[in-house]
């Protein structure tokens, strides 16, 4: 009797869930149903972009449209090496200079001088050499001179030709039978050629400013200016250079001044460079250098009174509206961020703040 009443009770408490299954649909234990969780993005950084420009976070070069060469902040280049094949100035050999993707041959002026590329300081250097006495200049080396002919009369001796100095002017002169031309020393530098009596005699005269010495004599240097984004495009980030001659006298990337901001670079016709602020305008912001999307948007298109406007930025949404019969509360993006701006509807219209924008009319 008593092992029936134990069976009874055993069952009882398997119907009512006191042994074993579970009773509300629950997985059996601790488990419990889990919900979907949403990843969180998460952004590293800094790192360098395919622009070579240092971005704070991967995400932020995302959102500019750039690619990623490697983490963390972009490294210069290192600097070639220059490289004289003749190990310096070296008149009697021919020698070639190079560095990077520059390449530069040894080469004669005239009879008498030649033209030395060395490398100093890991720099390429130019120099002016006279040959000197039985000694000419052909080949980009200095040479013995030919002895003249049997029964041919030697060339004269003394200096003829000009008698002064002109930085200005290409000039030659004769001595001892060689040609000795005005030659570019520097880049600025010209060497002046000129006879004092039966004398050779040579000075190095520095162009002044805004001139550049060229084929042996001093030019006025024009300006030339390039651009890579074609004007004032705030869509790309531009690189702006202004040239005088061989020297880079401006070289410029665009930059955000801040998030709603670009500062463009761009030419002028006469060869110079003109800077602009420019608002990157409605639903853009001002990253790397350019205008991208924004987390903002506006219906209105902007800073419109005629137009009713909703602006929306994290979630939150800002309605133009009348604050009296003549002036409105305008609402805008800048950046990420909403802005805003008491305007006034101007001579002949009124803000009627049943539609909240201005229109033509007066207040009775």
């Amino acid at each position: 009797m008593r092992g029936i009443i134990a069976l009874l009770l055993i069952a009882g408490l398997a119907v009512f869930g006191c042994i074993g299954g579970p009773t509300d649909g629950n997985p059996p234990g601790n488990a419990t149903n889990q919900t979907n969780q949403t990843p969180i993005e998460t952004c590293e950084g800094p790192v360098c972009g395919s622009d070579s420009v240092t971005y704070a976070t991967d995400c932020q070069a995302d959102l500019a449209g750039v690619s990623i060469q490697y983490t963390g902040e972009c490294i210069a280049p290192p600097e070639p090496n220059c490289t004289d094949s003749d190990n310096g100035i070296e008149p009697s050999v021919l020698g070639t200079a190079i560095k990077g993707n520059e390449t530069h041959d040894d080469y004669c002026l005239d009879a008498g001088q030649l033209v030395e590329y060395s490398c100093l300081d890991n720099n390429m250097q130019m120099a002016t050499v006279q040959c000197g006495a039985n000694k000419t200049c052909e080949g980009g080396r200095c040479a013995d001179a030919a002895a003249p002919p049997e029964n041919q009369t030697p060339p004269s001796s003394g200096c003829s030709g000009i008698v002064a100095a002109d930085i200005f002017r290409k000039d030659s002169v004769t001595f001892n039978g060689s040609v000795y031309a005005d030659s570019c020393v520097e880049y600025k530098v010209v060497k002046d050629y000129y006879c004092s009596g039966e004398r050779l005699m040579d000075i190095n005269n520095q162009c002044p400013a805004g001139y550049a010495c060229t084929d042996g004599a001093c030019f006025k240097l024009n300006s030339t200016c390039m651009e890579t984004d074609g004007g004032n495009d705030t869509t790309k980030r531009g690189k702006t250079t202004v040239y005088k001659g061989m020297i880079t006298t401006f070289d410029q990337f665009d930059e955000c001044i801040d998030e709603g901001t670009v500062k463009e670079y761009s030419c002028l016709s006469d060869g110079t460079y003109a800077t602009s602020e420019v608002r990157c305008g409605s639903g853009l912001k001002c990253l790397g250098g350019r205008c991208i999307q924004s987390n903002c948007d506006e219906t209105d298109g902007g800073i419109d009174i005629y137009k009713f406007g909703i602006t929306t930025a994290d979630n939150i949404e800002y309605e133009d509206e009348c604050i009296n019969d003549h002036d409105i509360l305008e609402y805008s993006c800048y950046g990420d961020s909403v802005d805003s701006s008491i305007l006034s509807c101007g001579k002949g219209y009124i803000c009627l703040s049943s539609m909240n924008k201005c229109v033509e009319g007066s207040v009775d």
